[in-house]
């Protein structure tokens, strides 16, 4: 069917925040934060959206999920990606197009969600992404990742590093820096494909599954958004969202 499922990866263990999933100093753990969310934006896509799951290896976080209403679907403990666990549950579902929006992703802007979705049902893309405007100091911070694109709006390269690098004698005036937005809507029979893939050179190198897609020589679009959202990777920036939710 030519649908969108909006598939929230969520693993169990997280490196830098161990059980960050469940945390739950609001009135919900943080998976249903990022659900509740993607329900809100299939509620506003005008039917383009058709349903919201949970990718998950964690018992507990599919209970968390089914308390709450939304659906999972169980997958392996060992992928390497959130990439790599929406690929195995392409397999699975019947919808046309899969969109991938991280479980802690929680305050990612619905409008975002809806431009990506809209994107791969209007076109004859593949894969669709995000990004938006970013600083000149911003472009030197490892943690958010760059991309640059041509001049027909697909990633020419995707780096944590600063890219273009701006020489002292050039201005950046011709130029907009663009981070990027963990959000991803992708042709199911595409991540299918990403399965079956090693991971790529580049890929690895840099710690950013997307270039294995460009490694392979397929094009990813990437759509320009007004709106930046952080994603929870450190207690702290737990902490200030929890000062920001109104779901209290």
């Amino acid at each position: 069917m030519d649908k969108i499922a909006i598939v929230v990866p969520a693993r169990s263990n997280s490196t830098r925040l161990p059980n960050k999933m469940l945390l739950n100093e609001t009135k919900y753990p943080l998976i249903i934060h990022t659900l509740i969310r993607a329900r809100e934006a299939m509620d506003n896509s005008n039917g383009v959206i058709s349903r919201v799951l949970v990718a998950t290896d964690a018992i507990e976080i599919a209970k968390i999920a089914k308390k709450y209403g939304f659906k999972s679907i169980m997958t392996r403990h060992d992928h390497h990606s959130g990439t790599d666990r929406l690929a195995e549950v392409a397999n699975n579902i019947t919808e046309k197009y899969i969109l991938n929006l991280q479980g802690d992703e929680p305050e990612m802007p619905i409008n975002t969600i809806i431009s990506v979705a809209s994107a791969i049902m209007n076109n004859n893309d593949s894969l669709v992404t995000a990004a938006f405007g970013i600083t000149i100091d911003q472009m030197a911070n490892p943690d958010l990742v760059k991309v640059v694109v041509d001049s027909n709006g697909y990633a020419l390269y995707f780096s944590r590093a600063a890219i273009p690098h701006l020489r002292k004698d050039r201005s950046i005036d011709k130029f907009k820096p663009l981070g990027h937005l963990g959000i991803y809507a992708f042709a199911r029979r595409l991540l299918i494909k990403f399965s079956t893939w090693p991971e790529g050179n580049l890929e690895y190198i840099e710690a950013l599954e997307q270039l294995r897609f460009l490694e392979h020589g397929y094009k990813i679009k990437v759509v320009t958004v007004d709106d930046c959202t952080k994603g929870i990777d450190t207690i702290k920036d737990y902490e200030d969202f929890v000062k920001r939710s109104t779901l209290q």
